[in-house]
């Protein structure tokens, strides 16, 4: 092989090499669109952005444009009555409930943190007796500080998708909720036991795809049992439990059942 051909080949394989990186980047950045939703953003009114409607789901040369993360970040909830139950039937009625918390700055704006949820109005049946978290009014629990993430219920990548927000204690091995029931002497922890059930809770989301000022957030479940109990895509347990006799006690899987409306410092979109 001559000089030259051995210059003509090294320079097919330079130019072999940077198609390939070029190629590599398109796929990464790809990928990362991809994996990006669910997340929080608005759609912007944009002389010649990538998309036709307001709600930023249609692409094409248009004049909307999707911004990812909120330029208010602070949150606000508010709701009607809550109960939280375990497996076995023990069960707590709240009359309201409300929530506050932040979300993350990030690009894209997934996760949320600093939450606190607190209950009111909150006694067992057939005691006179209020129930209370320590520090807290009469018949007021209230959660530890939380983290949360968006994340698909189910439908990922179809018409109909299901998102929700997996909430957890934001300090690790923290309890979700600590409160006591003076009138019976009962001291509930409401965190992980044996089941490892990850001291999570998964509530649901929406309107999703649209622009609004507010949400509603869903927590399911009957019987202990948190509806859903998974993400999709995943085997890990997003679950409560709870123990009546504080944290070394007997745990048993627990729900938290109740409907919030969450209230945005400005017109938001949850893009799916």
């Amino acid at each position: 092989m001559t000089p030259a051909d051995t210059f003509g080949s090294a320079r097919r394989w330079e130019r072999a090499g940077a198609a390939l990186a070029v190629v590599l980047a398109v796929c990464a950045v790809a990928a990362s669109t991809a994996v990006a939703l669910p997340e929080v953003g608005r759609c912007a009114p944009q002389a010649g952005g990538r998309y036709l409607g307001a709600g930023c789901t249609s692409k094409g040369k248009g004049s909307y444009e999707w911004e990812r993360n909120p330029l208010a970040t602070h949150f606000v909830a508010a709701g009607g009555s809550a109960t939280l139950e375990t497996a076995s039937g023990s069960a707590i009625s709240c009359g309201g409930s409300v929530e506050a918390g932040d979300y993350v700055s990030a690009t894209p704006t997934k996760e949320v943190h600093n939450v606190v949820i607190a209950l009111s109005g909150c006694a067992l049946p057939l005691f006179d007796g209020a129930c209370a978290s320590r520090g807290a009014a009469p018949g007021e629990l209230v959660s530890s500080t939380l983290k949360g993430k968006l994340a698909y219920i189910s439908g990922k990548g179809s018409p109909t998708p299901v998102v929700g927000l997996v909430l957890s204690p934001q300090t690790a091995g923290a309890a979700f909720r600590e409160w006591e029931c003076p009138a019976v002497g009962v001291t509930v922890y409401e965190g992980q036991g044996a089941g490892k059930g990850h001291a999570s809770v998964i509530a649901r989301l929406g309107p999703l795809d649209t622009m609004s000022s507010a949400w509603t957030q869903a927590y399911l479940g009957a019987k202990g049992v948190q509806e859903p109990l998974h993400i999709e895509g995943s085997a890990s347990i997003d679950s409560l439990e709870t123990s009546l006799s504080g944290k070394k006690g007997v745990f048993e899987r627990s729900d938290q059942v109740g409907e919030l409306t969450i209230a945005n410092e400005e017109a938001l979109e949850i893009k799916a």
